[in-house]
């Protein structure tokens, strides 16, 4: 008898072999017809893991090479461009056929005849295109006759158009089409963009020779006015056709070489087309002016609907300094540009795009590729920087070379979170794949890569320029020369989706990570199983089929559509009852020189999963079908007839704040420290932290003024509150004495401040630190000029009889606090004596407990010690309702380069490197590959500040391989160091004895937080906390610190928070924030805000949404008057909501009005105060109460 184990071994196989023999005989399933179209079963590998294995040339008879001659190759570099591949059934047999372009020796189609075995059927079906450099491919159903018809573009040729008989035989109709012959086209794409029923196609170009690969150009300029003109390239006038637009001159790089626009075709019917002007209102910029004619490097040009609207919208990727280019689709196949606000980052050398909606809150997220490498030892040799520059486009977009992620925030704009995700980096990347792999609902991530020639390479960039320079060099010589340049073999990378805005590299344990030469890439159901195969069209290489082994349930969709769109190209289906709600779009092309496959595949979940499909179809029709089953294939028709009124497009929700103007309006403007300068290596521009943003009553009036900080020690800005919303400049202002009640807190100094004020000085904080009743102020340490990360002393000034001394028992224990960037008084023991709590640079958080007026720190007994980041500012509130006071703190956020951990430490190494008393500081981390601690600085960076590094380091691949010490060899030993573990902003619970930790939701880690502010935004008795994004100011990097529009995170009570999208919460901060101050300036009884912007305006937000609350007035003694530092709770029937308390000083340089707004979800019975100092009161309210002033001496309850 035999053991289980055989048994079940011999089950497997016998389930494997059905299963072999059901995958060749896919067309004799059984099909079943559904309302609306029909469905079948498919047969599911029953075993297997996530992930590809590669099928053997032999098994599978596809013997095809893209070869590229030696010679063309080094005197033609767009042909390193690559060919692409198109997946399609062209005989109608229910298999999926694939064609592969060349760029020499003809392309190829393959005829699928299941089992995995294709034969080439080229030379009947009358496609091999031979002596056309083929880039890009696509098989569409171009004349709308219900068969795919074949688009091929060329290097040279234009677009061609091959016309497919219905039986995988074509004809050559390109001339009948009206398509471009001659032009150097690559990718295209095709959809509807007029719904007139057929696909229209776009093409992008590029050219076909390049200046690069003719040195011997001449060209003839003249001066006119203050502008150099060319007027003529090898004696022939500029005003050739093939030289229009070709050449400019530019004063800082001489002659500039621009491609050849791109080329938008509209489908006149059958197949016919007719070109589409550029400048005739086609296209209009963002203020609605015809657009100019784009000489762009075109790459990659996607049709899809980008926005919900139903209408294929336009993105194009542009090579070099090309801006790539976002047309939003009117309704009517006219587009616009889309607003520069909107998008603020792109890729620079832009490959290829898609689209998906990468966390499924229904918004489609956008992805374009660039050459950034993942490994540290190539990013030095290939670009010669760890920080690759950024270019600002015409509309200050950042261009930056690495890859771009744009999430979709719902309301038409974009946050870049490429880093944050960790898919900044791919190598010299192709063409991008959302795909769900492993069939968990969240679309993964496949990225084809790799190049001919390493031609990023600094050594060989220097070695090639040298020999240059040797001796004169012909042409040919000189072209030669490229030869030297390695291939650059790269594994393709895989990246599957955590699901939580998170990607991790798998390449490698997904079986993808093939390393070749891969612009050429579709995904395609090859052995109708219902998931997704893979096809690769290498250069100089072989082509990859990769089978895909997943054996999880799943759902595939077909789309049989009307009239001229036979495929439903533009549909949007949407799959629910599945893990999560998916949704995905039928495209045609878009992807870099290829096509895929017209076949959607969602995941089911369990196997007894009931789903539902819902189809909107670009012509406004929509199909429902609710009996969906898991491991089947649906084809769903679309309805004939008139299609119904397109639904009415969602309205956004009535914001909670609303931006109003202040008149005259502020400005910040930045004066850079110019000692700054003495710090060659300085990692970060630390200029000024304002503007800080502050409400106090000035002139005592009873409504609360708002002063604007201006940093430098320069005078603030005062804005008089009139009342009720209206407020007056004031270019000088008077009444000191108020203006002595908040000395410093701003940045800037006042008469009756400290005698012994630092020159250079960071955040100030006011409390009553020894409890009588008058304010103490504590000034922090900043950079020292010239000397960062060096820190001033911090210094704690006590009050005596109006007058502040430095108090010298606690100058030792703050001298060596460092750089501090916030500060705040808070009561965190509840003993009446305010606990000084600072948001640190290269530092953990610090807390010194109070000793009723001594202080000492214990920032080590309350856990806070684990949590060194770049703290910019905190914020004190009672996130969790407990009646404890919490920290909210900010710091770099996750949206860049660095990832740092409590095993991976960012590490800051600073000395005398040279030995002539200046500081030096360099930055470095653990390289993932070889364990070592290295730089991200290039070698030309480190030896501008130490040529002996240059005299040691002679090439680039040596630098990169060597370790941190290697580089700075006996001088290493004498370096200071600093470290950070976290750069998440985070919430720190108070439990009495510890902190508990928690991150902040993953919007608030899209950038740098600088300012923050805790108060109940929305009237539902919790706390809220406001944040303002900004940049980290660095001289350079490679980019994604544009993502952030400050952000309103609702508190829930528990110290967690929900987010409000800008739509909802109506907060959109778009420049460079600092400062953030909460104060109700109109007297509403809800929380408005004011928030500063670096080199930007001053906003102004009114919150006319919120649930009115309690305004509460505190009327402190003589040496406190506004009560700062008491605390206050609101009691209702159900017991007391949390606690609030007055801060003179928090946030990021800024200070909140000390008249307190708050709310309970019942009505309020009684007012409960903490003062400084630990007394008690209590005042019961009545619970229509708006206003309630209490005073200090009230009477004790």
């Amino acid at each position: 008898m035999k053991c289980p184990r055989t048994i079940h071994r011999l089950i497997r196989q016998t389930l494997w072999v059905f299963w072999i023999l059901g995958a060749s005989g896919l067309e004799a399933q059984t099909w079943q017809a559904i309302p609306g179209g029909r469905q079948r079963p498919l047969v599911v590998a029953p075993e297997g893991g996530t992930g590809f294995k590669a099928v053997p040339s032999g098994r599978s008879g596809i013997l095809f090479t893209n070869a590229l001659d030696g010679m063309r190759a080094i005197t033609n570099q767009i042909f390193h461009n690559g060919s692409g591949v198109a997946a399609g059934d062209v005989d109608g047999d229910g298999r999926c056929d694939l064609y592969f372009g060349s760029i020499e020796g003809g392309n190829r189609l393959y005829r699928n005849l299941g089992d995995w075995r294709f034969v080439d059927i080229t030379t009947t079906a009358g496609v091999g295109c031979r002596g056309l450099p083929t880039t890009g491919v696509v098989l569409a159903d171009v004349d709308g006759d219900g068969d795919l018809d074949l688009v091929v573009n060329t290097i040279g040729s234009g677009t061609r158009l091959f016309v497919n008989d219905g039986h995988g035989q074509f004809r050559d109709t390109t001339e009948q089409a009206g398509l471009e012959r001659s032009s150097g086209a690559m990718s295209v794409s095709l959809a509807d963009i007029d719904r007139d029923g057929d696909l229209d196609l776009y093409v992008a170009n590029y050219r076909s020779t390049t200046l690069r690969d003719e040195p011997d150009t001449r060209f003839r300029l003249k001066r006119e006015g203050a502008a150099t003109m060319i007027t003529a390239v090898n004696e022939r006038s500029v005003t050739e056709p093939d030289l229009v637009g070709r050449f400019s001159f530019d004063p800082s790089t001489g002659i500039v070489e621009h491609g050849q626009p791109d080329v938008l075709y509209r489908n006149n019917g059958r197949g016919v087309f007719s070109r589409v002007p550029w400048d005739q209102g086609d296209f209009v910029d963002t203020q609605g002016r015809p657009s100019a004619v784009p000489f762009d490097w075109g790459l990659c040009g996607l049709l899809r609907d980008l926005d919900g609207d139903g209408s294929p919208d336009l993105y194009v990727c542009n090579d070099f300094a090309s801006p790539d280019r976002v047309w939003m689709n009117r309704g009517d196949g006219r587009f616009r540009s889309i607003p520069d606000a909107a998008i603020r980052t792109t890729s620079r050398f832009s490959m290829g795009v898609d689209v998906a909606d990468i966390d499924r809150d229904g918004d489609d997220d956008i992805l374009v590729l660039d050459m950034l490498s993942r490994d540290h030892r190539r990013r030095q040799v290939q670009t010669g920087s760890g920080k690759a520059p950024m270019v600002e486009g015409n509309s200050g977009r950042a261009q930056v070379m690495r890859n771009t992620l744009l999430l979709n925030r719902g309301d038409g704009s974009y946050a870049e979170i490429g880093q944050l995700a960790g898919v900044h980096a791919s190598e010299w990347s192709w063409t991008p794949r959302f795909l769900d792999v492993d069939l968990d609902g969240y679309e993964d991530l496949l990225v084809s890569n790799g190049n001919l020639r390493d031609a990023q390479n600094v050594d060989f960039v220097r070695e090639v320029e040298n020999l240059k320079s040797d001796r004169r060099l012909s042409r040919l010589e000189r072209l030669q020369l490229r030869a030297r340049f390695p291939r650059l073999d790269t594994p393709n990378c895989a990246f599957r989706n955590t699901g939580r805005l998170g990607f991790e590299e798998v390449g490698r344990a997904w079986g993808f990570d093939v390393a070749g030469i891969c612009p050429g890439m579709a995904v395609a159901d090859l052995d109708g199983d219902g998931d997704l195969d893979v096809v690769l069209n290498q250069l100089e290489g072989p082509a990859v089929l990769l089978r895909n082994d997943s054996p999880a349930t799943r759902l595939a969709v077909r789309l049989r559509g009307q009239k001229g769109n036979s495929q439903g190209i533009g549909a949007k289906v949407f799959c629910l009852g599945g893990p999560v709600s998916q949704s995905q779009s039928i495209t045609c092309g878009g992807k870099y020189l290829s096509a895929d496959e017209a076949l959607l595949v969602f995941a089911a979940g369990s196997p007894t999963n009931g789903l539902r499909l819902e189809v909107h179809w670009p012509s406004g029709h929509r199909t429902r079908f609710d009996q969906a089953q898991p491991n089947t294939l649906v084809e769903l028709e679309e309805p004939v007839g008139p299609a119904p009124a397109r639904p009415m497009i969602k309205t956004s929700p009535e914001p909670l704040l609303r931006e109003v103007h202040l008149t005259p309006g502020w400005t910040h403007q930045t004066k850079t420290p110019q000692q700054e300068s003495a710090q060659l290596l300085m990692p970060r521009r630390s200029g000024n932290p304002a503007p800080g943003v502050g409400w106090f009553d000035w002139d005592r009036d009873g409504w609360e003024d708002l002063v604007i900080g201006a940093g430098n020690r320069a005078a603030p800005a005062l804005f008089r509150n009139l009342g009720k919303g209206d407020f007056q400049a004031v270019s000088r202002p008077k009444n000191e004495g108020s203006r002595s009640r908040t000395p410093g807190l701003l940045g800037w100094p006042t008469p009756t401040g400290p005698s012994k004020l630092p020159a250079h000085s960071g955040p100030m904080a006011l409390g009553d630190v020894d409890g009588d009743g008058d304010l103490d102020l504590f000034v922090g340490g900043t950079a020292v000029p010239g000397r960062y990360p060096e820190a001033t002393a911090s210094l704690l000034f006590i009050n005596e009889h109006g007058q502040w001394t430095p108090d010298p028992g606690s100058e030792a224990l703050l001298k060596e606090v460092g750089l501090v960037n916030g500060a705040v008084w808070s009561d965190l023991d509840d003993d009446g004596f305010p606990e000084l709590a600072l948001a640190r640079e290269w530092a953990a958080p610090a807390i010194f407990k109070n000793r009723r007026g001594r202080l000492e720190s214990n920032s080590a007994d309350w856990n806070l010690n684990a949590f060194s980041g770049l703290w910019t500012g905190m914020a004190a509130g009672d996130f969790d309702g407990d009646g404890r006071m919490d920290l909210a703190m900010g710091n770099r956020g996750r949206n860049h380069r660095w990832n740092a951990s409590a095993e991976n430490p960012i590490q800051l190494f600073f000395g005398d490197l040279r030995g002539d008393g200046s500081v030096e500081s360099i930055e470095a981390h653990r390289d993932p590959a070889s364990g070592h601690l290295v730089p991200w600085l290039t070698l030309d960076e480190l030896g501008m500040a130490f040529p002996s590094v240059l005299q040691r380091f002679r090439r680039a691949e040596d630098y990169g391989r060597a370790t941190l010490q290697d580089i700075l060899g006996e001088g290493f030993k004498a370096m200071k160091s600093l470290k950070i573990t976290t750069l998440d902003s985070m919430v720190f619970l108070n439990r009495g004895s510890l902190w508990e930790a928690h991150v902040l939701p993953i919007e608030a880690q899209f950038a740098a937080v600088y300012g923050l502010a805790a108060g109940d935004l929305d009237g539902d008795g919790r706390i809220d906390l406001l944040l303002n994004h900004g940049s980290w100011p660095t001289d350079s990097d490679i980019g994604g610190h544009h993502a952030g529009l400050g952000l309103l995170c609702l508190g829930e009570g528990r110290g967690t928070f929900r987010v409000l999208s800008a739509a909802e919460s109506g907060l959109r901060i778009p420049g460079e924030g600092r400062g953030l101050a909460l104060a109700d300036y109109d007297h509403d009884g809800r929380w408005d805000v004011a928030a500063g912007q670096r080199d930007g305006p001053l906003m102004l937000f009114r919150n006319h949404q919120a649930r009115p609350g309690l305004r509460v007035v505190l009327e402190g003694g003589t040496g406190n008057p506004d009560g700062v530092g008491a605390q206050v709770r609101l009691r209702g029937r159900s017991g007391f909501g949390p606690m609030s308390e007055i801060h003179a000083g928090s946030g990021h340089y800024s200070q909140n009005a000390t008249t307190l707004v708050m709310t309970l979800p019942e009505p309020c019975l009684e007012v409960w105060v903490r003062w400084p100092g630990g007394r008690i009161t209590r005042q019961e309210v009545t619970p229509d109460l708006g206003e309630i002033r209490l005073k200090h001496d009230g009477p004790d309850r």
